[in-house]
């Protein structure tokens, strides 16, 4: 058996550090990054209190309303409304507190400037190029 998994191509599932996979695209090996953290980010007061939540009355009250949030998600048909600038709509910004030359908002975790690669790159540069022609 274990002479047919090696004279088949591999497709590598890398969990963790994306170097690794990195390394594998390098040597021309097919690999999918997965991009996952461990619950609360390894933060173990973090995961004591999921673990309460788990273990508590709640738990089944949370599940029904996350089923009934996805549901609502699932069954919703969006409409573009209208469209303006951030600091025109966000409430609480203004030019005083933020700066397209000093940030890029989005939404999501924190993206750290080695992780700018890719999409993630050239969107940020595509974001700071528009702001300073006006656009």
């Amino acid at each position: 058996m274990s002479q047919s998994l090696f004279s088949q191509p591999l497709n590598v599932i890398n969990v963790g550090i994306a170097m690794f996979s990195d390394d594998l695209k390098k040597q021309h090996v097919e690999v999918t990054q997965l991009d996952w953290t461990p619950p609360g980010q390894g933060n173990m007061q973090v995961v004591q209190a999921l673990d309460n939540i788990a273990d508590s009355p709640l738990a089944d009250k949370i599940a029904a309303a996350n089923q009934q949030a996805l549901e609502r998600i699932i069954q919703s048909h969006p409409v573009l409304i209208g469209f303006d600038q951030a600091i025109n709509v966000v409430p609480g910004m203004t030019p005083k507190n933020h700066s397209s030359r000093r940030a890029a908002d989005h939404l999501g975790k924190n993206v750290r400037r080695d992780e700018r690669r890719g999409h993630r790159g050239v969107g940020v540069r595509r974001a700071g190029e528009r702001s300073r022609r006006g656009d």
